[in-house]
């Protein structure tokens, strides 16, 4: 898989991040991994995708909308989860920025960033702001 994911601060807080080709696949298969027991949903305060390493994005529209309906269930467990994403290439912004249109509706709060140093920022403002406690992204 093109996309690994790792667990910060005892699972509230979630990185996903790509390396090298990225398919539909890998970010469908990250998503069911990550929302796989509705505990670890209601625990998840945050996610940082950093997709800084990716040299090909190879998603469809339809992809975009098969990865959104996972977040859009996990809303409904959980709405308050803050997500920032990190895309430097043009494609993966605007890809990301389509995925933010689909769960707009979802009490997520997100943002779509260029740099990680951006991402990081803000998703620390944010869950501080939302849950009153620090996150230490690793």
């Amino acid at each position: 898989m093109s996309a690994r994911i790792e667990y910060f601060d005892g699972g509230m807080g979630i990185l996903i991040a790509g390396d090298g080709i990225v398919t539909g696949d890998d970010l469908i298969a990250a998503n069911k991994t990550i929302y796989a027991s509705n505990e670890a949903i209601k625990k998840m305060k945050c996610q940082l995708c950093d997709f800084t390493a990716v040299t090909e994005f190879n998603l469809s529209s339809e992809d975009i909308q098969n990865i959104a309906r996972y977040d859009i269930e996990a809303a409904k467990t959980n709405p308050k989860i803050v997500v920032a994403l990190v895309g430097e290439k043009d494609l993966i912004y605007g890809l990301s920025r389509m995925w933010e249109a689909y769960v707009s509706d979802t009490g997520f709060r997100t943002m779509v960033f260029r740099t990680r140093a951006e991402a990081e920022t803000w998703l620390k403002q944010t869950v501080k702001q939302r849950f009153n406690i620090d996150v230490a992204i690793e």
